[in-house]
């Protein structure tokens, strides 16, 4: 149970009736009867009244190395493209729709913090006019390029044509050879965790001049939203043509695509749809792209 104490902070007492406080903002170290979560509701819950009560300048709280950076967001599929969907009881759950709102919070932390913004879309845009499906890709890329970013972040939601899986993937431009290009989409490279940005791109035979630093960006920022997607998946390398088409037409920038977790599954879909949920992904992305910049 949680309730505010008299200092206008958020607690948290095991017995409601008897309230005897097991944890405050001011006791949330080791030894603490709480779990992580718990601890999360409690800080989330004082931030959460901290910018209701200060004004937006002091709302900053990762801006060290965010301040005065682009971050160009590009929520995937839109206008006619759905994305994958899920229908229940008559309800269709698509893609294009639960990624852009994620996305509007996602920008919304990351103003918050000193950054400038730029989404590829913000309402239901059809970026699918021409026959080419990849001419769409290549409009998102023109997109980005034209606001000279200093990180491109495409956001998606993840499905399976046969069974299902689960969890947060994030995948930026590399491949193992050229045979695997020109479809979109390559043999994904596992890029292992144990080994340094070097020892893991010498493994990729394709990859381009972002390579490096897309997968340092990456390396800071889906361990943070794995934690509450709950995935053990690693960050990997793909062709993607919104990240470097067959052209050669890439994203100037470190970039990265990042399928949030799979609408086919249940647990992952429950939390996709959570609107908490949702804010910690925001606040996890905006940290870890702090951390890199920082």
């Amino acid at each position: 149970y949680h309730k505010e104490n008299s200092n206008k902070f958020w607690e948290w007492s095991l017995d409601k009736v008897n309230w005897n406080p097991a944890a405050s903002t001011f006791d949330t170290i080791s030894g603490s009867t709480l779990t992580q979560e718990q601890l999360d509701i409690i800080n989330s819950l004082n931030f959460a009244q901290s910018t209701e009560q200060e004004p937006r300048s002091s709302q900053s709280i990762f801006s060290i190395g965010l301040n005065g950076k682009r971050i160009v967001i590009d929520p995937g599929h839109g206008g006619r493209d759905g994305g994958t969907s899920f229908t229940k009881d008559g309800i269709i759950i698509k893609e294009s729709d639960l990624v852009l709102g994620i996305s509007k919070k996602l920008k919304t932390e990351f103003e918050k913090n000193g950054a400038t913004v730029y989404m590829t879309r913000d309402d239901n845009t059809n970026f699918d006019i021409l026959p080419e499906k990849k001419l769409g890709l290549y409009a998102r890329k023109e997109i980005a390029n034209s606001y000279t970013p200093n990180l491109f972040l495409s956001i998606h939601v993840n499905d399976l044509e046969i069974g299902c899986s689960e969890g947060t993937q994030t995948f930026i431009y590399c491949a193992k050879d050229y045979a695997s290009l020109g479809n979109g989409v390559s043999d994904f490279v596992s890029l292992d965790p144990n080994l340094n940005l070097d020892q893991n791109l010498k493994r990729s035979n394709i990859k381009n001049g972002y390579s490096y630093e897309s997968l340092k960006a990456a390396r800071e920022i889906h361990p943070l939203i794995a934690r509450y997607m709950g995935t053990t998946n690693n960050v990997s390398g793909a062709d993607f043509s919104v990240l470097q088409d067959d052209l050669g037409v890439n994203v100037k920038a470190p970039a990265m695509l990042i399928e949030l977790g799979y609408l086919c599954n249940a647990g992952d879909r429950a939390k996709l749809l959570d609107v908490g949920t949702q804010e910690k992904i925001a606040l996890s992305v905006v940290e870890g792209t702090n951390q890199f910049f920082a």
